[in-house]
């Protein structure tokens, strides 16, 4: 039997879109597409492992504005007033 040609991680992660959009498990797809489950499998755990990057997030309502105040262990207190822009970024992350 011939062996199958090696397809790029681009054409896997390809094929793991279009398992994802049918709804189908990647063991199903790969059946029915003549593709190694075990490629896709990987392919699916390189696009997990890899960073999504930067999303651009924008506030509705306008944040207040109020002081932050850092207790550290040693007793000493950073504070610094919080501008509107900081304020956003910390209420963007805390859900994070």
């Amino acid at each position: 039997m011939p062996r199958a040609k090696r397809k790029s991680s681009t054409d896997l992660q390809r094929h793991v879109q279009r398992a994802e959009r049918a709804g189908l498990s990647l063991a199903a797809y790969a059946r029915e597409n003549d593709v190694a489950v075990h490629s896709l499998y990987y392919a699916r755990s390189l696009k997990l492992a890899r960073p999504s990057g930067f999303v651009r997030v924008q506030m509705d309502s306008p944040v207040a504005v109020a002081p932050v105040a850092i207790r550290l262990p040693n007793g000493i207190t950073v504070s610094t007033p919080m501008t509107g822009s900081l304020a956003e970024l910390i209420l963007t992350l805390l859900p994070l």
